[in-house]
């Protein structure tokens, strides 16, 4: 009971961190727009959805289904916009959950409920979950399918179907995890065992059921993303195989993400050595041998497989590409910490200094976020446009846009939500003129909300 009661504490923590200001924290850009337009099209329009957003590379599209799972948030808040980031907040607390009961089977529960709690009050964990981006809640798949490996590691054929659908749902997140296939292919070459063909051919209608839309879609456009594919990796030969210009971005995603774990700031060589004095105790600590070695292998080789992938990848790289391992070091990182607490009093209290530390550095960043008044999310976009909408009550009119680059998303659709659609003649109506962010016209505006602005006809 006390460890039920536990997690219930940190999920209702996680839930009230999140939902704080939700409107005035999460973001309405271009992945927020489209998944918002996704679900009104489904409401409003036709169900049936065989893909989701397009990817950064022309051509490219992901499946539908994170967005369908979106959908009923966005219904029970009347299709506006807010419905989205309930949804991605009630995915990312599934996220912490799931890190509980994955943990707890690797290293015991109390280890289980620190790697809650670290990803419960993650500064970072709680921006993705703000986010509303199939991309950034990926990791609750990179967890399933470590569980999943895991389970087959020890001998258990029957979590394939269940692994073959996870890999299947991948296309609905985004490709940054398709070197998760490398890593299966990996563990599989190391254990040489596969499952009778019963369960080999249900596993393989598991995996197509996700993506038989997008199969659909293909076919229909006569295999059109195969083909933007097959040009990526053929286009230009001349070029080097290694993009050997990543590793300095490997360097500041992997130090980015200790110093959030930990809640350290220090040099990356510092906290990587505190990392691997952790993982050294998390180790030692572990038994029987055929778990440590699973984690030995599977902790180095995600890593060294993930970096391979992209140093090769001949496309551009962000840096939330390689998010997996971020997602490792909770998974590890908390395990560690929380396997401190089966040693002695002092030992203990040093797990309790450093998640005290973890906490306060976490929650100060979001504090401080909380009372930032420049924000340009949801709340400060609608708030203009209903200034809009309320002075032309009945009469048409016009809207320019005075922003940087990318920052004129999301407007259209809360205009759409109102059933006010503004005008394309700017000659014949009122021309209202938003600013975003203030310092582009400051001298001109009349009203605004947040680093958003209103200049007025």
């Amino acid at each position: 009971m006390k460890k039920k009661l536990a997690l219930l504490f940190i999920i209702l923590l996680a839930a009230g961190l999140r939902l704080y200001k939700l409107s005035e924290m999460a973001p309405f850009g271009f992945d927020q727009e489209y998944a918002a337009n996704f679900a009104y099209s489904v409401v409003k329009d036709f169900p049936i959805r065989m893909v989701g957003q397009g990817l950064s590379l022309q051509g490219l599209f992901i499946g539908p289904w994170y967005f369908y799972f979106l959908t009923p948030f966005y219904m029970l808040t009347n299709l506006h916009p807010i419905g989205g980031a309930i949804g991605s907040v009630v995915l990312g607390l599934i996220i912490i959950a799931v890190y509980y009961f994955v943990v707890k089977s690797f290293f015991g529960y109390k280890a289980g409920l620190v790697t809650a709690f670290l990803r419960a009050v993650s500064f970072s964990a709680i921006e993705t979950d703000w986010a509303t981006t199939p991309a950034f809640s990926s990791e609750l798949a990179v967890i399933i399918i470590f569980w999943c490996l895991f389970q087959y590691w020890k001998g258990n054929l029957k979590i394939f179907p269940l692994l073959a659908l996870i890999f299947g749902l991948l296309t609905s997140f985004h490709p940054i995890l398709f070197p998760m296939y490398f890593v299966f292919i990996f563990i599989i070459l190391i254990k040489r065992i596969l499952p009778p063909l019963k369960t080999t051919l249900i596993s393989l209608g598991l995996f197509i059921l996700p993506i038989l839309p997008l199969l659909v879609f293909e076919y229909i456009r006569k295999f059109a993303m195969t083909k933007v594919v097959i040009d990526l990796f053929t286009h230009d030969s001349s070029k080097s195989i290694l993009n050997l210009n990543r590793l300095d971005m490997y360097q500041r995603v992997i130090t980015a993400s200790l110093e959030y774990v930990l809640g350290i700031n220090a040099s990356g060589l510092i906290l990587v050595l505190i990392s691997l004095v952790l993982l050294s105790i998390l180790f030692f600590k572990l038994s029987p041998a055929i778990e440590r070695n699973f984690h030995l292998v599977m902790l180095p080789g995600t890593i060294i497989i993930f970096l391979l992938y992209y140093l090769v990848y001949p496309a551009h790289v962000p840096e939330y590409y390689i998010g997996a391992i971020h997602t490792l070091f909770y998974l590890y990182l908390g395990g560690a910490i929380g396997i401190l607490f089966n040693y002695s009093k002092p030992v203990k209290l040093l797990a309790i200094i450093l998640l005290v530390n973890i906490s306060f550095y976490n929650i100060n960043k979001l504090v401080k976020r909380w009372n930032y008044p420049s924000h340009t999310n949801l709340a400060h976009e609608d708030f203009i446009v209903k200034a809009i909408l309320d002075r032309m009550p009945n009469n048409d009119f016009f809207v320019s846009y005075i922003t940087l680059p990318g920052w004129d998303f999301g407007y259209p659709y809360l205009f759409k939500y109102y059933n006010r659609i503004p005008k394309k003649d700017i000659l014949e109506y009122p021309v209202f003129t938003i600013v975003s962010p203030l310092s582009l016209s400051i001298d001109s505006i009349n009203i605004s909300s947040g680093n958003v602005g209103l200049i007025l006809p």
